[in-house]
């Protein structure tokens, strides 16, 4: 970096002075992507990758606004330490800001964060570069040592799980997240798949907070969301070290992305969305007429339903068994066993064909071919 002359003070993670800081430096504003997981790893993982690129025309290094208290997750934060400072105390106001929400690229297009996201994975995997963050060996044996604690043999391998339900904000009236509702599954909806994949060996480890239903008691099931060992570093080790991780579109799937494991991603909402990398499978929830019957594809795909994030009118969830089809074909993707037939790839080819004429730098990701097989009406080609 070059020296900029201009220099400034702020503190640095342990709230101790950081004299002589140069102005090339840029902060993080709005400063929210502390205070939820996903925004931490979404934002901070764009900035981590744009950087890495060279995508910057000038590089600098970003500030992160965390106040004691009020980040979502210590651990995850510190993973991005290559890339940013921490300032725990007040904002350096004469630092320029950097929005990470909407973000400009080389060419001047300015993307927000989810279809930046989208596109520069597909560059980044294009290019033949590994998970952008991996676990240190120090968390990663302290992780395996938790795992024994809690019940996992040494030779087991698992799957990471996590369906998002509005409990978690109940007990603060302060806190009104109702908007975010369409993320929200019914856990009971994954008791097929879970079963699939504790016959085929595996265990499953169900992360969230003491305030979900607790699991009913199942075999190689851990119900870590109310286990007294539930901690920062041992979520991320969790999300980062699984064989896949099974959930839904909130916020920890986005950090199995960034550490390269698989997802498998249900009850994806709104329709045009997508996890971001080739690992990633997933299936949606259906947009519904005033008739209550799913809506096509291409129209799921178009404005007004297009990237909705509130007011995203009746969906349906996704079924038991649409569910269980999607852990099916990730285990045959995982295990070398999935062979896609013909009309398989002609369905993959219309809903790519949907997403990408949207999408800056194409799709990385694909649907479930289940799902899609069982709504071929739906699709361009179908009988709708």
């Amino acid at each position: 970096m070059k020296n900029p002359g201009n220099l400034t003070t702020i503190q640095d993670s342990k709230g101790q002075n950081l004299p002589q800081l140069p102005t090339q430096y840029r902060v993080f504003r709005p400063n929210f992507l502390v205070t939820r997981i996903g925004e931490t790893a979404l934002q901070l993982g764009i900035f981590a990758m744009m950087t890495e690129m060279g995508m910057f025309p000038e590089p600098f290094k970003g500030v992160v606004l965390a106040p004691e208290g009020e980040v979502a997750n210590e651990t995850l934060l510190g993973y991005f330490k290559p890339w940013i400072e921490i300032a725990r105390k007040a904002d350096p106001l004469e630092l320029p800001s950097f929005n990470a929400s909407d973000i400009r690229f080389p060419d001047g297009n300015i993307l927000h964060e989810d279809r930046a996201a989208v596109a520069l994975f597909k560059l980044w995997e294009d290019e033949g570069r590994g998970p952008l963050l991996s676990l240190t060996k120090e968390h990663r044996k302290k992780g395996e040592k938790a795992l024994k604690k809690l019940g996992l043999p040494g030779d087991a391998w698992f799957v990471a799980l996590h369906v998002r339900d509005q409990r978690f904000f109940e007990n603060d009236v302060s806190i009104d997240d109702s908007a975010n509702d369409f993320r929200n599954a019914e856990i009971e909806s994954f008791y097929k798949g879970i079963e699939t994949i504790t016959n085929a060996g595996g265990w499953i480890v169900r992360l969230g907070h003491p305030q979900m239903p607790p699991l009913p008691t199942m075999p190689q099931v851990i119900d870590y969301a109310h286990s007294d060992d539930r901690s920062d570093w041992l979520d991320i080790y969790l999300m980062a070290a699984a064989r896949f991780f099974l959930g839904t579109t909130s916020g920890p799937w986005i950090v199995a992305d960034l550490f390269g494991v698989p997802v498998a991603q249900t009850n994806n909402t709104p329709f045009s969305e997508r996890p971001f990398s080739k690992r990633d499978i997933y299936i949606s929830k259906l947009h519904l007429d005033g008739l209550d019957k799913p809506i096509s594809f291409d129209e799921a795909m178009r404005p007004p339903y297009r990237n909705r994030y509130s007011d995203v009118g009746p969906i349906r969830d996704n079924t038991a068994d649409e569910i269980n089809g999607l852990v099916i074909e990730m285990l045959d993707e995982l295990n070398g066993r999935l062979s896609l037939t013909k009309e398989d790839e002609a369905r993959q080819a219309q809903i790519t064909a949907l997403s990408e004429e949207f999408e800056r730098n194409g799709v990385s990701s694909r649907m479930g071919r289940t799902f899609l097989k069982g709504w071929e009406s739906l699709l361009p080609n179908g009988n709708y």
